[in-house]
C-alpha cells in the first residue's frame, strides 16, 4: 500500500516494477527455505538465504511464521 503497511493480497495479484513483497511461511514440518529469483527464460538467481541477514541461515521450525525478508531487519534489501 502506498503508506508501506502489509496486507494479503489475493494469489492471482500482479505486480509492478518497485513493489516491495513480504512472505510470511508458517510451515507444517522442519525444514529449509530457499528463494530463487527467475525472469522469464533467465537463469535463477538464489535471493535467500543469504550471509548478510541471520548468518545465511534458512532452517524454518514447524509451526513458526517466518518473514521473508524479516520486519526486524534494519535493510530490507
Amino acid at each position: 500500500t502506498p503508506t508501506g503497511m502489509a496486507v494479503r493480497v489475493d494469489p492471482s495479484q500482479i505486480f509492478q516494477a518497485g513493489d516491495a513483497l513480504r512472505f510470511v511461511l508458517e510451515p507444517n514440518t522442519n525444514g529449509f527455505v530457499y528463494v530463487f529469483y527467475r525472469e522469464n527464460d533467465g537463469e535463477p538467481v538464489m535471493l535467500y538465504p543469504d550471509v548478510r541477514l541471520s548468518r545465511g541461515l534458512n532452517q524454518i521450525l514447524a509451526h513458526v511464521p517466518m518473514e521473508l525478508p524479516s520486519s526486524r531487519e534494519m535493510n530490507p534489501q
